[in-house]
């Protein structure tokens, strides 16, 4: 028996979701996670009930991604419960069934593609970069059809912020962050944050112009702002670098 390893690329909308990652309790809340969807999907598609993902990031509740990836092993050449034995599978076909499946059941998740890759080979450890972005969509208060475009349009994906948000000061702050800093990891212990120690690590913060359908097609003047931060290794509790950013920008 050999075992091939698959990697899966996949997209998905977060809100339905207690985050990417499988939890350790699987209640039936904490068992909502995509993972845990992904993974449920496939062993029924490949019939494979032990089946068993590793992904390659994690997201918390409500974050939403363009493209993520997990991977998993198939025991070629074992026996299936109805006799058959495991064959390569066609992995267009593959991403095509999960696929029904996951709209079937109304799963706010899609397959993007599938691919075979070395059996060494790891989601996780061998991800050359993270990509995160967050939009700030600016409504001024003193315009109000600026304003509730920027809110219509942003709603559940973007932050809204109003008149006061300084703009140069936004991206000069968000200089201070690119480049290879001391950046600290955090832990959670009894519900409150400890620092653990330095780690120098190198970060990438761009700050971008965003497109908007409501100033393009509506003639709406509301501010769209896309802050990519990227880094090839997971920065623990990231969002602190966003809060400095926007602390800064009033």
């Amino acid at each position: 028996m050999t075992c091939y390893r698959y990697l899966v690329h996949f997209a998905y909308i977060g809100k339905p979701y207690r985050g990417l990652q499988i939890q350790g309790n699987c209640g039936p809340v904490s068992d909502k996670t995509v993972q845990n969807v992904l993974q449920k999907n496939l062993r029924t598609v490949l019939q494979q009930p032990s089946l068993k993902t590793s992904i390659g990031s994690r997201t918390d509740k409500g974050v939403n991604a363009l493209s993520c990836c997990l991977h998993f092993n198939l025991p070629l050449g074992s026996t299936l419960e109805n006799g058959k034995i495991v064959q390569p599978p066609n992995l267009e076909k593959l991403a095509k069934n999960v696929n029904v499946r996951l709209q079937l059941y109304q799963e706010s998740v899609r397959v993007l593609k599938i691919q075979q890759v070395p059996s060494t080979f790891h989601c996780r450890f061998q991800a050359l970069c993270r990509h995160y972005v967050y939009r700030l969509a600016i409504g001024r208060k003193d315009n109000n059809d600026s304003y509730n475009q920027a809110f219509v349009e942003s709603a559940e994906m973007q932050w809204v912020r109003d008149s006061m948000f300084d703009t140069g000061k936004f991206i000069k702050a968000a200089e201070m962050f690119s480049g290879k800093n001391q950046f600290f990891l955090y832990k959670k212990s009894d519900k409150k944050i400890s620092r653990v120690g330095p780690t120098e690590r190198s970060v990438i913060v761009h700050i971008r112009r965003g497109n908007s359908l409501s100033n393009e097609y509506c003639g709406g003047s509301a501010e769209f702002w896309d802050v990519h931060i990227a880094s090839c290794a997971f920065m623990r509790k990231q969002s602190l670098i966003s809060k400095r950013i926007k602390q800064t920008s009033y």
